[in-house]
């Protein structure tokens, strides 16, 4: 700190060469000296005052009594020794007897600038942020100890103290300026809207043991106005049962139900876990995510997040967590961006993306939860396409809804009544009583098996003559069983999928596939095909880029197999996704394939070509 007294000018009581007269003459004059200054604030000067009669001669013996003409900027001594204060003029007057004397000073600001500081260039509605300053002099020389005044240039926008703290009370801008001296420096402050509730999405979550499921903490104002990209603070009630990490990302460790916090701004969210052992039965793979029925008719998926996986946290899952909504589900499956479930009174409820319709609402909307398929019509059997969905009514009549058809179900042209029916990429299938097969929609790989490469609305025979117990449609090919047991393919054929022991690009005609084995099931992926052989075991045959086809296709990337492979898995229930495939075994549920966005549900983001097991069955 700059020392108080910076200078003192001493004048002494000299003789000016002249006799000093005797005392008790009168004063006649006083003088001042020096008769003017130019100080800064916050330094000294001593005057001397010297007493003269009437004759000139110099007085001495005499008091003189000082004053200063403004207090408020410069204050004298009895001695007459002046100190400075704020900037001005000011006149210092020394009275002897009756005659007076003054000096002019002139004082000028010691502060030359002043910089203003804050910890941020904004502050919510509410919120505080203090303010401080730096004053400096001349030469860069860092100035203490002097007074602030502080303003804002909208006191409606935010408030400031006597000590810098400032705080946000409406949304805006303001100058905040701090005043040294008559020296001014100002700072700009952004005041925005303060967070006012902090959501968790999904508010409540039921998730397998061992999984984990990205939350969402969603930040609005007193408006509703959403805010993005403010950090978020998590935490869970109980770490040994679930932890939460900086990202949101939900890992269930143990069963129970867990409180989830989330917190910003000194806003505090709260959410609900609850996690348990989960016994799946009934599977639909899709694209990037897989669902299945629980045996206490829940669905439960996992995988690639976005609306498809239904949790309403429109969020990744690497395990099984629970669809929200409360209905009770008989079957559960999943396109390319959606999913649909059949609950047990026959009513289809869809969810996910509905870019092309497939979710059957009279509005397009994307859905995070299952809502109700529109039309009122109850079904014995539901089908998922890629982009699509189709159902058979009790009475067999097939309607279909989504890309192609409409935005809500429309009944299938050509009054065929079915007992089976299978959906694919862009088309669709199915057997009549007799066993007899028809196929319509896309045909531009021969995959209607009608001996042409024509897409069809109304559904169209199958040539050969076969019949059939059962039959599925993929991504660009169909298969079929017969009654005994005997698989044929049609369709594209590039990668093996038709299984004909030989590349053919497209087979316009049912094909008998090689191998020499009979089959219960038949299920078909984007490029690839599954079949249960008598006895259980699960044989592949196609495209093995990702493992959908098993250990003994190929290697992955470029393996592929011209025939039916085992897997080396023994099941009851074998579905195909688009690039993975699942099966049911007497020792729970089992995947392989593709697994970049976690569709395997073993908790891990790595291709396989050897089945894993689920997370969270017992």
């Amino acid at each position: 700190m700059r020392a108080f007294w910076r200078s003192v000018v001493s004048i002494g009581i000299a003789g000016c060469g002249g006799t000093t007269a005797p005392t008790d003459q009168g004063v006649a004059t006083v003088f001042v000296t020096p008769v003017s200054a130019t100080l800064t604030t916050f330094d000294s000067v001593a005057l001397t005052a010297t007493a003269r009669n009437a004759a000139g001669q110099q007085i001495g013996g005499r008091t003189a009594t000082w004053t200063s003409s403004d207090t408020t900027r410069a204050v004298v001594s009895p001695l007459g020794v002046v100190h400075t204060l704020r900037p001005g003029g000011v006149v210092i007057k020394a009275v002897i007897d009756t005659a007076a004397g003054q000096a002019t000073l002139s004082i000028t600001p010691s502060v030359v600038r002043v910089d203003v500081q804050a910890g941020d260039d904004s502050v919510r509605v509410g919120d505080s942020l203090q303010f401080t300053v730096t004053l400096y002099g001349s030469g860069g020389k860092v100035i203490t100890g002097r007074a602030i005044t502080w303003s804002s240039s909208d006191s409606a926008a935010a408030m400031v103290s006597p000590s810098g703290l400032v705080r946000g009370l409406s949304e805006g801008a303001s100058n905040i300026t701090a005043t040294a001296e008559g020296v001014v420096g100002s700072k700009t402050l952004g005041i925005m809207a303060a967070v006012d509730t902090v959501a968790i999405v999904p508010v409540s979550v039921t998730l397998g043991i061992g999984s984990r499921v990205t939350l969402r903490a969603r930040l609005v104002d007193s408006t509703g106005a959403e805010f993005l990209g403010l950090a978020v603070g998590w935490s869970t009630s109980n770490l040994a049962r679930a932890t939460i990490d900086t990202g949101g990302v939900l890992s269930a460790l143990t069963s129970g139900t867990d409180t989830l916090y989330a917190t910003s701004e000194r806003r505090t969210g709260f959410g609900t876990a609850t996690i348990r052992v989960v016994n799946l039965l009934s599977v639909g793979p899709g694209d990037v995510h897989t669902c299945a029925v629980s045996s206490d008719q829940m669905v439960f998926c996992w995988g690639g997040g976005g609306a498809r996986i239904g949790d309403s946290a429109a969020s990744q899952a690497d395990g099984p967590v629970a669809v929200v909504g409360g209905q009770s589900y008989v079957d559960v499956e999943n396109g390319v961006e959606h999913s649909c479930g059949l609950t047990a009174t026959g009513k289809a409820f869809c969810w996910g993306s509905d870019i092309y319709d497939q979710l059957g609402q009279a509005t397009r909307v994307q859905s995070t939860f299952p809502v109700p398929v529109q039309g009122g019509l109850t079904f014995k059997w539901l089908g998922v396409g890629y982009f699509y969905a189709c159902g058979l009514t009790t009475d067999s009549v097939a309607y279909c809804w989504g890309n192609g058809y409409g935005a809500t179900p429309v009944p299938v042209p050509g009054n065929l009544r079915f007992a089976h029916l299978s959906t694919g990429g862009g088309h669709s299938c199915g057997l009549v009583a007799s066993g007899a097969a028809y196929c319509w929609g896309a045909n531009d790989e021969g995959e209607l098996g009608d001996s042409t490469r024509t897409s069809r609305s109304t559904p169209a025979p199958v040539v050969g003559g076969l019949l059939f117990s059962t039959i599925s449609a993929g991504g660009y090919h169909t298969c079929a069983l017969t009654t005994a047991g005997s698989a044929y393919c049609w369709g594209y054929g590039a990668l093996g999928e038709i299984g004909i022991d030989s590349v053919v690009d497209i087979n316009l005609t049912p094909a008998a596939v090689h191998g020499g084995l009979t089959f219960s099931a038949i299920t078909l992926g984007l490029y690839n095909t599954c079949g249960l052989a008598s006895g259980g075991d699960v044989y592949c045959w196609g495209s093995n880029t990702y493992g959908e086809s098993g250990p003994n296709a190929g290697p992955l990337n470029v393996g592929r197999s011209l025939v039916p492979v085992p897997v080396g898995i023994a099941a009851s229930v074998v579905a195909a996704g688009t690039k993975h495939v699942c099966a049911e075994t007497s020792n729970g549920l089992y995947c392989w394939g593709s697994d970049g966005s976690g569709e395997l549900g073993d908790g891990g983001r790595t291709d396989s070509a050897i089945p894993v097991r689920v997370l969270s069955q017992p």
